[in-house]
C-alpha cells in the first residue's frame, strides 16, 4: 500500500510552491504539509516555465 499521500499547492513570498507527500506513516500529515510549506522558502528546485531546464539547486 501506499500509505497516505498528499499534494498540496499555495503561495508564500511571492512563490508558488508544490508540495507532494508520499507514503506517510503519520496521522498528521495535513499538519506535516503545513510544516513543509512555512520551510519552501528554503532553496529549492526550480524550473523554468514550459522549459526543462534547471535554475536552482535541489536539498534533499
Amino acid at each position: 500500500a501506499a500509505g497516505r499521500c498528499l499534494i498540496s499547492s499555495g503561495r508564500l513570498n511571492g512563490r508558488e510552491v508544490i508540495l507532494v507527500q508520499l507514503g506517510s506513516k503519520t496521522k498528521s500529515i495535513f499538519n506535516d504539509a503545513a510544516r513543509a510549506m512555512a520551510w519552501a522558502p528554503a532553496p529549492s528546485l526550480f524550473f523554468a516555465r514550459g522549459e526543462n531546464s534547471v535554475l536552482g539547486d535541489a536539498i534533499f
